[in-house]
């Protein structure tokens, strides 16, 4: 039997910044300095989190949509929270609790995806998921903004 559930997923984000260098920079040909891109990690996790949804392979038992990415606020200036809410669709026989099956399955990717540091330095941690049984109600109102 196909089952699906919404999963809020929030995720523990520490930034590295980079510590200042002591070695004379590269100047560009009028004088200034050439720009360094500078991830946001945000735009990482979002990029990740896409990756996780376009790895389908055989063995796996769910599959994942990202219907949102958000900050949420965090009391240590480093540190941001970041939620997201995720779609999980399964096959599963009618009287198993599917939300197992689905938080196991999701944690587990998130895991493999957020398991080494993102390409700015930046470690994510998933601190919880849990099931949103307004989600409907939520993206419906968001919908109308």
């Amino acid at each position: 039997m196909r089952k699906g559930i919404y999963l809020n997923v929030l995720m523990h984000v520490e930034e590295h910044k980079p510590a200042a260098s002591t070695t004379a920079h590269a100047v560009g040909p009028s004088g200034e300095s050439p720009a360094k891109p500078t991830a946001n990690p945000l735009d990482e996790i979002k990029q990740a989190m896409e990756t996780l949804t376009q790895g389908i392979l055989p063995e796996d038992k769910i599959t994942v949509e990202v219907k949102r990415i958000r900050t949420e606020p965090s009391i240590a200036p480093n540190d941001k929270q970041v939620s997201v809410l995720a779609y999980v669709e399964g096959e599963q026989d009618a009287p198993l609790n599917f939300m197992e099956l689905a938080t196991a399955e999701l944690k587990k990717k998130l895991d493999m995806t957020f398991g080494q540091s993102l390409a700015s330095g930046t470690n994510v941690q998933v601190h919880t998921i849990e099931e949103n049984t307004n989600a409907v109600d939520e993206l419906a109102d968001e919908a109308e903004f």
